[in-house]
């Protein structure tokens, strides 16, 4: 595996827990800095909305049991740093870091404080500037600390069309149906 978010991880003699390190430059998609506390807080209410928990976050000591309870912060994730922290397990697991690569683990801010509607804030190169069940609509980041080398500027995707709507020329979910590219691309 290679970091991306973190510039390294280290696990502990015992395997019982992992420190990461994060990348200082990386911000999310509304300018604010990734820090150690965005990532305990995003952690914290994915393990609270989970139907069931991912192994990335299962993994975590007390995850199960904070998931039912009314307490505030979950004690296994210690923040240390800006840009340091520390996840306790279970039980001794090296692969530990290769299980927070699942998509059910990812990494947004709450803005919104979890109002319906409100659309995710992430790290990645494009960002969702709407959504709605039968449409998405994603707009490049321009601020993506990777850099931007996508042509593409911005994408709108839609679900749920009828056959007669396929038929006169828009496209299901899984294809792009308008995209917008960057002039002399």
């Amino acid at each position: 595996m290679i970091p991306a978010l973190c510039e390294k991880w280290e696990v502990s003699g015992d395997g019982t827990s992992v420190f990461f390190t994060l990348r200082e430059n990386v911000r999310f998609q509304n300018g604010e800095a990734l820090t150690a506390q965005a990532i305990k807080h995003s952690f914290e209410r994915s393990i609270r909305v989970a139907r069931e928990l991912p192994p990335g976050l299962a993994a975590i000591r007390g995850a199960a049991e904070f998931a039912k309870s009314i307490d505030m912060e979950l004690a296994a994730i210690l923040v240390h740093s800006d840009y340091k922290f520390e996840i306790q397990l279970t039980e001794p697991l090296s692969i530990y870091p290769a299980l927070l690569t699942d998509y059910k683990t990812r990494i947004t801010l709450n803005v919104d404080q979890g109002k319906t509607g409100s659309i995710p804030i992430g790290t990645g190169p494009f960002r969702m500037t709407s959504y709605s069940p039968n449409r998405i609509m994603l707009e490049r980041n321009e601020s993506y600390w990777k850099g931007n080398f996508s042509a593409l500027m911005r994408s709108n995707f839609r679900a749920s069309l009828t056959a007669s709507e396929i038929a006169s020329g828009c496209v299901p979910v899984r294809l792009i149906s308008r995209v917008t590219y960057r002039p002399g691309s």
